[in-house]
């Protein structure tokens, strides 16, 4: 006998020997030699089915020696093989189906939105007429890039800019030109803002929040533009200039709120103090 089947054979995944488990199958499937070079059929046969992660078709290669192992597996009726080749075609094309069907979906939301708002803006008959009298890609393109337009649009952070200019910008410009005719002081008095570039601004609660609040609102401006016009601009004719008018009515109101809001917060940011602790 040579010297590898005289060594006491030792299980390198599960770590017994031959008189633990004197049935169990042995194999010595690469180069290594010592402690590493056996392993029992089943331990070694789950390991690579955690190597593999159920892609029988993936190589697999010894930790110790790199050597690959060398499988083998029994040979697959035609049917068997057309039934394989069947399911590795479909797992295959799944992602690309799935894609197909979701930016459909998307699609078709879009435009049924856009025909919507369309109608809910100008009117039915107009929609219609504008439909017939338009080139069908035209019609087709232009109605779902009404909702993108409005989320993109809704998207800008105008809030943040009017904060950073009225809290920042403002003071700073004031204090270069006021402060040399002595009336930086009195400003400050009226002017409720340091000017200081470390201004705390208000962050987004979170990314999925802040994407579902951008898109709500941004879906929901056209209605709410419809109802601002009629309520403020009744006296013009034309709904599409009512509904514009109405839509940046709003759009201003909104944003001047919500930075007079964030501006006070970082004011009061800036002005908090730690108490000394008291028994």
């Amino acid at each position: 006998m040579d010297s590898k089947s005289e060594m006491e054979k030792q299980c390198w995944v599960c770590f017994a020997t031959e008189d633990d488990d004197p049935i169990t199958e042995w194999v010595s499937p690469c180069k290594c030699s010592g402690t590493t070079q056996w392993a029992h059929q089943s331990c070694l046969q789950q390991w690579i089915d955690q190597q593999q992660k159920g892609s029988p078709l993936t190589k697999v290669f010894c930790p110790q020696c790199n050597t690959q192992y060398n499988i083998y597996y029994p040979k697959l009726s035609m049917l068997l093989l057309l039934l394989e080749y069947k399911d590795r075609t479909v797992t295959s094309f799944a992602p690309f189906a799935l894609t197909s069907i979701v930016a459909s979906s998307l699609y078709w939301c879009s435009f049924s939105y856009g025909f919507f708002t369309s109608c809910q803006i100008i009117g039915q008959q107009e929609t219609l007429q504008l439909v017939e009298k338009s080139d069908p890609f035209v019609v087709v393109v232009f109605f779902p890039l009404i909702p993108v337009s409005l989320i993109a649009f809704n998207s800008i952070p105008l809030e943040r800019i009017m904060l950073q200019c009225f809290a920042v910008q403002v003071p700073q410009m004031a204090r270069l030109v006021l402060q040399p005719l002595g009336l930086y002081e009195y400003f400050r008095r009226v002017y409720p803002a340091t000017g200081d570039e470390r201004l705390v601004l208000p962050k987004e609660v979170g990314t999925l929040n802040f994407i579902a609040r951008v898109v709500c609102g941004a879906l929901m401006l056209p209605t709410v533009a419809v109802f601002v016009g009629k309520m403020f601009f009744s006296y013009f004719e034309n709904s599409l200039k009512r509904t514009v008018l109405g839509g940046l009515l709003f759009s201003i109101c909104k944003s001047g709120l919500n930075t007079y809001l964030h501006w006070q917060k970082c004011r009061r940011l800036e002005h908090r103090r730690v108490l000394s602790y008291q028994e």
